[in-house]
């Protein structure tokens, strides 16, 4: 087994190769299935095993969501210091993506989504879903991309996971994550079988929090706590949770992945494997590569697949997948840390006047 002493840039090495995994799972699942209606060559790829299915890759990024979040926890001295750090990592690149889609969806004709309006920019920058903000601005509001909905599960899980942690500790922590997974069932239970009983805001709730996602979560806040101490009693609770979230959402293909994990977190040889070049820049590049890709890349398919419709169909796709992660390339390695220095002194600032603590940014 794989001794937790390993190097930490082993360590990054192979999560970021997961997220490689990922992110290229939920890209060919865009590419040939989710929008088969409008794609050039229609449904003829869509029900390939990996294509069909890519869409667990974003249940995977959950489970790494779940691990890292763990470590970064055990780094902050307060759930202040904890947001703060969570922001900082996310609201960069949001901005620059956010603004990048924006100014460029003209350019691109045939986006599913159509071309943003201005206001829609907000939903990504506060971590809001587009509902609530209708409500609470009682105007309408909708994401300018549509995988921006796990980012407004990811905002909801950190608060709720991070309050239980510095509260209650780690313990009660994953417990609640479980506890809301498992409650999501009995609600929509008792709304089947007592149907007289007012219980639907119970599940309205459940749907704003993103009680069904939360399995995934434990799963990889669990195989930290394994990977850390060596101890095999949390890997066994983690896989407990995966078969009741595999079985629960009807995921059998999320097995493979959260085996995938498993196997990264024990052997050597799937971490060299998970640690080659091509994934772990993949996974670099991974977090501004979600936020532009969808659009990005179907638009560019159909315009490609009809200037040259006698091309190979199913290798249409590939030119445009290679131009969302390039452009996302110079997200992450120029203009996020440019905009990262040039907040460094109100971030801090404002750290200091909450009580976080001030971290350094690199």
């Amino acid at each position: 087994m794989a001794k937790t002493q390993k190097l930490e840039s082993q360590r990054i090495e192979f999560l970021d190769g997961l997220r490689g995994v990922a992110i290229l799972l939920v890209m060919l699942f865009h590419a040939y299935t989710r929008w088969k209606e409008i794609m050039p060559y229609g449904d003829r790829f869509a029900d390939f095993t990996l294509f069909r299915h890519g869409w667990l890759g974003v249940e995977l990024f959950f489970i790494i969501s779940g691990f890292v979040i763990f470590m970064t926890l055990e780094r902050c001295i307060n759930f202040r210091d904890f947001i703060l750090r969570r922001w900082l990592r996310l609201f960069p690149a949001m901005l620059i993506c956010s603004l990048i889609t924006y100014f460029t969806a003209p350019l691109f004709t045939a986006r599913p989504a159509g071309v943003p309006e201005l206001h829609n920019i907000l939903t990504g920058l506060v971590f809001v879903d587009p509902e609530t903000l209708s409500w609470l601005f009682h105007t309408s509001f909708d994401s300018i991309e549509g995988a921006f909905w796990s980012l407004y599960i990811e905002m909801r899980f950190y608060f709720i996971f991070g309050l239980a942690f510095f509260f209650f500790g780690w313990r009660y922590a994953v417990a609640i994550l479980v506890f809301l997974f498992c409650s999501n069932d009995i609600i929509l239970a008792a709304i089947k079988h007592y149907p007289t009983v007012k219980l639907s805001w119970l599940d309205s709730f459940g749907k704003f929090v993103g009680t069904s996602y939360y399995g995934w979560f434990a799963i990889g806040a669990l195989l930290y706590k394994y990977y850390h101490e060596c101890k095999r009693k949390y890997l066994w609770l983690a896989i407990v949770v995966a078969v009741a979230a595999c079985y629960d959402n009807g995921k059998g293909f999320a097995g493979i992945l959260v085996l995938i994990f498993i196997f990264s977190l024990n052997y050597r040889r799937v971490q060299r494997i998970l640690s080659c070049r091509f994934l772990v820049f993949i996974g670099f590049v991974s977090y501004p590569l979600y936020l532009i890709h969808e659009n990005m890349i179907v638009s560019m398919t159909i315009q490609i697949g009809n200037i040259l419709p006698g091309a190979l169909q199913i290798m249409t796709p590939l030119l445009p997948m290679v131009v969302v992660v390039a452009i996302s390339w110079v997200v992450t390695k120029y203009l996020e840390p440019a905009l990262k220095k040039i907040i460094r002194r109100p971030y801090n600032w404002f750290g200091a006047v909450i009580g976080a603590w001030p971290a350094r940014i690199k």
